[in-house]
């Protein structure tokens, strides 16, 4: 549904396939839409409750024009004090055309893009009529790790009649403490007992194709590095998932790392309680929660928010 553009500085997912890019018109002007700060409800990131040390920095909807083309927009939100990483996290609503696409750029206080993203809603089948009305929860698109304090710049462009969604929140704090049986039988995976290490977390499905594809990459990624200095884990929440299938599922992939059943702590704490998959979340030694990201990330990826976490950056 959305993916980094090449040029993209930091963490981002990749997961769509491209639409053809048309003509731009002149930049038009962008309606501020209300900025929502409560933890109550904040539509963008789940509808759930923010987390006690979490903040919403930026929530917005940019509306499309209805006609052909592309349309400008420009924002901006603050960073007033240290997160861990800034959660970017993109959707889209409205009725929605085959191919119509938007691009979000962030810069940092510095004028560095940390983000470059493009949400495509993908070409709809039935001879790519439009859907009718569909509505699109944001998910996890980006992490800004180590972010700024200062002004943060938006930049987007938007095309036919699409609104797109926006939203940023700042995380700070510990991660969730969680407890897992491994289900190959090396006993029990606590997270807070993981101290000194970087912990990789997935949370993931034994059906899910992503999850698949990635389980060689992520085994092959396990066996480098050192185990008393990283760990990762596979938490299985899905709850039509059991044990014994999660058990083949590592078996016949010829994974070897922790994985085991969620009691519904871990859906909750990493993913505000929201099925899809897989999502991912980087803990440092300190048991601090400095990334978050959704979807086939490149491996690349992951491993530059590991090594950033063992180095301390």
């Amino acid at each position: 549904m959305f993916r980094a553009k090449p040029a993209a500085a930091l963490a981002v997912a990749l997961f769509v396939v491209g639409a053809a890019i048309v003509a731009t018109p002149p930049p038009v002007p962008l309606e501020q839409a209300a900025v929502s700060h409560t933890r109550e409800d904040p539509p963008a990131i789940g509808g759930r409750p923010l987390p006690p040390a979490d903040d919403l920095l930026f929530d917005q909807r940019f509306e499309g024009s209805g006609a052909g083309g592309k349309h400008s927009f420009e924002s901006s939100f603050t960073v007033e004090r240290e997160y861990n990483f800034l959660e970017i996290r993109l959707g889209a609503d409205g009725l929605m055309g085959a191919g119509w696409t938007y691009e979000v750029r962030i810069l940092d206080p510095e004028g560095n893009v940390v983000a470059d993203l493009e949400y495509d809603i993908g070409p709809f089948p039935w001879y790519g009529l439009p859907s009718m009305g569909v509505t699109s929860d944001t998910s996890p698109a980006a992490s800004v790790l180590v972010p700024l304090q200062g002004s943060y710049a938006v930049e987007l462009e938007v095309s036919g009649g699409m609104t797109a969604i926006v939203a940023v929140r700042g995380v700070a704090g510990k991660a969730a403490d969680f407890t897992i049986d491994d289900v190959l039988g090396k006993g029990t995976f606590r997270l807070s007992e993981q101290a000194g290490k970087v912990v990789l977390v997935e949370l993931m499905s034994t059906w899910c194709s992503i999850c698949q594809r990635m389980a060689p990459k992520l085994q092959t990624m396990y066996e480098s590095y050192d185990r008393a200095r990283f760990e990762l884990v596979g938490v299985d929440t899905d709850v039509k998932d059991t044990k014994e299938g999660l058990r083949h599922f590592m078996e016949s992939h010829g994974a070897t790392s922790y994985a085991g059943m969620d009691d519904g702590t871990v859906i909750k704490a990493y993913a505000g309680g929201q099925t899809g998959w897989p999502r991912w979340a980087v803990v440092d030694p300190a048991g601090n929660w400095i990334y978050a990201n959704a979807g086939e990330v490149p491996i690349e990826e992951l491993r530059a928010a590991i090594d950033a976490a063992l180095d301390g950056r």
